[in-house]
Parts: structure tokens; C-alpha cells; sequence
């Protein structure tokens, strides 16, 4: 099992780098995860038993019953319900994986180590994409280190999820201040270039945070200065660099200076749109007719304005509010009697965010369920934070990454990234195994 995930790890991270077989590389890590779910069917078996707490258990039965009723409410298609459960099920046996085997702690800590060294693998890389492939570029969009077209943000988040998870192991004394101040650099450059503005909200929680846990609250000026100087030094940097690229970027580039002038424009527009947004692409004779063109992304407006399209769309229906769409209904498939309903008219403005995903498919009750299972996560590495050992420390930045996680369900779709949602789910997964294993000890000593 150790090598089938080192080999997912490396194609997660290079995967888009292996072009003339690219297909291929896509497919494979929904190809291992399927090996690693019969892996888990057969421990189950085995075993007899899953190392996961009763909440969880419920969480996921009501999750399901939820989407369960918008497909029937939906009357979504078959074809079309395997299309929209594919992005939900592709992650959860990496979820699962750890609640059912748990390897030798070396195992982790190998694999801890090969994502360090894929996230620090990203600055040079980023640096050469800044500087010499698209040293013309007018946007940082393009500088996603390894990870391919697209993934600027999911750069960026990776990279400061590797942040907190440092700063942790920093506070405990695991590393030194020197090497966290330039561990920190290293991944703090591609943030610093690609553009992603979020950054500059996130980087003070990411580090202080996994700091006041993992420390007990006990604040050392001695250990606190290099942390405070790293975080000067990258804001410094971050600034200079994104007004040296961008401040001149033609029409759309501007300065941080600037930027925070036209951040609530960036957010929230109050875009309006016309009352045939869930016109139904219809079928005539095998062929689609559509009534209405796509609302494209930057037609959507602001990301708040995305958000807000579906609530103030199916309000008219409080039914469909509750519950969405159903799964699939706005998704596309290359297997074009797959798509969904809605997918040609609003598949494009809906993918934008988690938020707006989980809105125009499972409704108002389907974000609040996610948003619980990352509080549940959150709640259950704050807990185990208070370890005196390795899984304690890695915790306790998983409660800063976790709230990076709860942040950017209001920026980026998590759901869409395989990268972002299979690493996750892989660490998660071990968090909850963790606290069930800590639960149950003290159930025993008591």
C-alpha cells in the first residue's frame, strides 16, 4: 500500500508534466483509488471493524439521504448521476484508507516528506514559468509550478497548507528557526508570483494558528521573533514582487495598493440576471437545442454574485432550495447524453466554488452538511493538537489548513482538483482515525 500511494503522490504533483500520455495519467489516480476501495472492502471484511467515530457515521448517512432525495425530486437521469457522483467518490477511499489500516508511523512519515519535497520542488519550477516560459504573461495565472493549466489557486493553497503544517512542527521544536525561515521562502515564492491574492488574507492565519496549538498557548519571544521576522520578510517580498509583475498589466493588472480599493468590485458586483437562467437545453431527434447561451465566468460577476445566483434563483422553489438541482444536473460529461439538465446554460459559472457547486446541486443543505464535516474535521485536530507526539503536531496544523479549507470553499471548487481533494482527504482521513483511537484509550483507562 506504501507504494501505491507514493506513486499517486508523485502523479498528483507531476501528472499534467507527462503530456504525450496525459489521458492516461488523468485516469490513474481514479484508477488507484478504486484499487485502494477494495483494499478497504476486503480489511472490512477481514476485520470486521472501521476506526471512525459515530458522527461521522451519521454525517455521511444524512449527506447521502440528502442527495439522494434531489435526485428523485430531480428526476436526474442515470447517466447523469454517475457523471455528478464521480468528484464525490473519486477522494473518499483515501478518506476511509486510514480508518481501516494503519501503518507503521515511518510509512507517513516517508510520505509526509515526498509532499514536502513536491511543494518545495514548486518554486523553481515557478520561477522558471515567471521568468523565461511566460515572462510576457500579463497575469499570473499561468505560473502553476507542476500542477498544469488552471491550478494557480490550488498552487497556492497546497503551498500554504504546507506552511501550517511547518509552523507546527516548529513550535514543538522539531525544526529550527533557520530552517523554518527558509522552508518558508521556498514556498512562500510561488505565491508571491502567481498572482493569487487570497494569500495575503490567508498567510497570517496559516502560521498563527498551528503556532498558539502546537506551543499550548505558551508564547516564547525567543521562538516567536524568527516567525515574526519570516512573516515580515515574505509580506515584503509578496508586495514587491506582485507590484514589480503586475502594477503594469495593462487594463486588469494592478498593484496591491490598488487592489484593496477594488476588492468589494473583485467579490460582489450585484450582477443581475435575466429569469431564464434554468432554461432546460431541450432534445430534438437525438439533437440538443439550446435556448439560451452559457453565462461564462466572467459574465457571473464577482464570486459573492456566483454564490448568491443560486440561492436567489431556487428560492422560488424551497424545495429545490434545500436540496439543489440534484447531482450531476450541472455537470457535463464527454459523453454528452450524461450531462446534466442545466449543464450547457449554467456548468461553467456553477464550477467556480465549492460554495456555488454544492448550492446548484445538493441546495442550502448540502454546503451546511460540508461545512459540518470540515468543522467536525477542525474540531477533531484541535483535539488531538494537545498530543505530546508526531500526531499531535501534525494536528495541530491541520487545524490551520482546516481552516483554510472553510475559507476557500467561498473561492475555489475543492471538489474539482484532484491534487487538492485527494490529499486532503488522505490526511483527514488519519485525523479521524486518530481521535477515534484516542477516544477509545480513554475509554479504556477510565
Amino acid at each position: 500500500m506504501d507504494r501505491l500511494l507514493v506513486i499517486l503522490i508523485t502523479i498528483l504533483f507531476l501528472g499534467s508534466y507527462l503530456a504525450p500520455i496525459q489521458v492516461v495519467i488523468k485516469l490513474l489516480p481514479e484508477i488507484i483509488s478504486a484499487a485502494v476501495l477494495v483494499f478497504i472492502l476486503l480489511r472490512m471484511a477481514l476485520l470486521r471493524s472501521i476506526f471512525i467515530t459515530k458522527k461521522y457515521v451519521i454525517l455521511g448517512s444524512v449527506i447521502a439521504i440528502h442527495m439522494l432525495v434531489g435526485i428523485i425530486v430531480n428526476s436526474v437521469a442515470p447517466g447523469t448521476i454517475l457523471t455528478g457522483m464521480r468528484p464525490y467518490l473519486r477522494w473518499l477511499p483515501l478518506f476511509l484508507l486510514p480508518m481501516v489500516y494503519q501503518p507503521p508511523e515511518g510509512q507517513l512519515r516517508r510520505q509526509l516528506l515526498l509532499m514536502l519535497f513536491f511543494l518545495l520542488l514548486q518554486a523553481p519550477v515557478a520561477l522558471y514559468q515567471r521568468l523565461i516560459q511566460y515572462s510576457g504573461a500579463m497575469s499570473g495565472d499561468a505560473i502553476t509550478g507542476t500542477l498544469g493549466e488552471g491550478n494557480s489557486g490550488v498552487l497556492s493553497i497546497l503551498l500554504l497548507s504546507g506552511m501550517a503544517v511547518l509552523t507546527a512542527f516548529y513550535a514543538r521544536g522539531v525544526i529550527s528557526g533557520a530552517r523554518l525561515f527558509i522552508l518558508l521562502l521556498v514556498l512562500g515564492l510561488p505565491t508571491a508570483i502567481n498572482e493569487t491574492k487570497v494569500t495575503f488574507i490567508l498567510l497570517p492565519l496559516v502560521v498563527s494558528v498551528p503556532y498558539l496549538l502546537a506551543s499550548r498557548k505558551k508564547i516564547n519571544i525567543g521562538k516567536l521573533a524568527p516567525l515574526l521576522v519570516t512573516l515580515v520578510v515574505i509580506f515584503g517580498g509578496y508586495i514587491t514582487l506582485y507590484n514589480h509583475f503586475y502594477k503594469e498589466a495593462g487594463s486588469e493588472g494592478v498593484g496591491i495598493a490598488a487592489f484593496w480599493d477594488k476588492a468589494a468590485k473583485y467579490l460582489y458586483r450585484e450582477h443581475q440576471f435575466d429569469s431564464g437562467t434554468l432554461t432546460e437545453d431541450r432534445r430534438i431527434g437525438g439533437n440538443t437545442v439550446l435556448n439560451k447561451d452559457p453565462i461564462g465566468s466572467k459574465e457571473g460577476g464577482g464570486r459573492m454574485d456566483k454564490i448568491l445566483l443560486p440561492i436567489l434563483t431556487l428560492s422560488e422553489d424551497p424545495v429545490k432550495l434545500w436540496v439543489g438541482l440534484g447531482v450531476g444536473n450541472v455537470s457535463t460529461s464527454v459523453i454528452g447524453q450524461f450531462s446534466g439538465k442545466f449543464s450547457y446554460r449554467i456548468g461553467e459559472i456553477s464550477s467556480g466554488t465549492t460554495a456555488s457547486f454544492l448550492l446548484w446541486e445538493t441546495g442550502v443543505g448540502g454546503i451546511i452538511l460540508f461545512l459540518v464535516l470540515l468543522v467536525f474535521l477542525a474540531s477533531d485536530a484541535f483535539r488531538l493538537s494537545k498530543e505530546n507526539n508526531p500526531r499531535g503536531i501534525l494536528a495541530a496544523g491541520w487545524v490551520g489548513v482546516m481552516l483554510i479549507f472553510i475559507i476557500i470553499v467561498f473561492y475555489l471548487n475543492i471538489i474539482n482538483y484532484q491534487v487538492l481533494s485527494y490529499l486532503w482527504a488522505f490526511i483527514s482521513g488519519h485525523i479521524v482515525s486518530w481521535r477515534y483511537a484516542m477516544i477509545k484509550q480513554r475509554k479504556t483507562e477510565s
